[in-house]
């Protein structure tokens, strides 16, 4: 996967071996970057082309970007709607069908007796939304006993397997984990094949844990 821009001399490869590291440390160019590369995951035109071996890929499709790792939703609407869905197919397979239809049929009876007791002339829809019950039911990711990195895993995870979003973007993540934190992240995306692209202001690290690629401040490509 690489991600080429016309005004940039070289590309940005990502796999998931080596994690690339983007430092612009031109305050004037890491904002028009970071707005042009935001504007395009929100959907809108531009100049960023993301591909893998050789095919464009849609960034709004396969691409989101964290600015604030303190402020994610892991239960968001889309990622709960998503959940639902999931679950809606599942309970009609081969191994749930029959299952499904049991306990809808036994919450009709249940209702239509609720209906005899109380005296009243209800109107019971045969057809029971599934999703219905999952929304009664609260279910959602449980995220009460993680803590900010697990948390922060959990949630690339979700957008990746979920929401298909194989690139995930981090504006200036070194600024809220340590070495060891971001160790972490790096391993557990390597383990889970996901593909990760760090955007950065200035360069804090100097390692071989990612393949870096710089423009310093004054908007040279090193």
């Amino acid at each position: 996967m690489k991600i080429v821009h016309p005004d940039l001399e070289n590309e940005i490869i990502i796999n998931n071996k080596n994690v690339a590291e983007w430092i612009i440390e031109s305050p004037e160019l890491f904002s028009q970057y970071l707005l042009e590369l935001l504007s395009q995951i929100n959907g809108a035109d531009g100049k960023f082309v993301l591909s893998n071996k050789g095919k464009e890929i849609s960034l709004a499709k396969c691409a989101t970007i964290i600015f604030n790792p303190l402020d994610i939703s892991i239960n968001d609407k889309k990622v709960v709607a998503k959940i639902y869905t999931e679950l809606q197919q599942v309970s009609v397979n081969e191994e749930y069908y029959i299952k499904t239809k049991e306990i809808i049929t036994q919450l009709q009876q249940y209702l239509l007796d609720l209906e005899f007791n109380c005296d009243l002339n209800l109107h019971i829809n045969e057809d029971i939304d599934i999703q219905g019950l999952f929304k009664l039911f609260g279910i959602k990711i449980d995220e009460d006993t993680l803590d900010f990195t697990e948390r922060l895993l959990q949630y690339i995870k979700i957008q990746n397997v979920l929401m298909g979003k194989k690139l995930i973007i981090f504006v200036n993540i070194r600024s809220y984990f340590s070495t060891k934190q971001l160790d972490e992240l790096l391993l557990f995306a390597k383990y889970n094949e996901i593909y990760l692209l760090l955007i950065e202001s200035l360069q804090r690290d100097f390692t071989n844990m990612t393949y870096k690629y710089i423009i310093d401040g004054d908007s040279c490509e090193i």
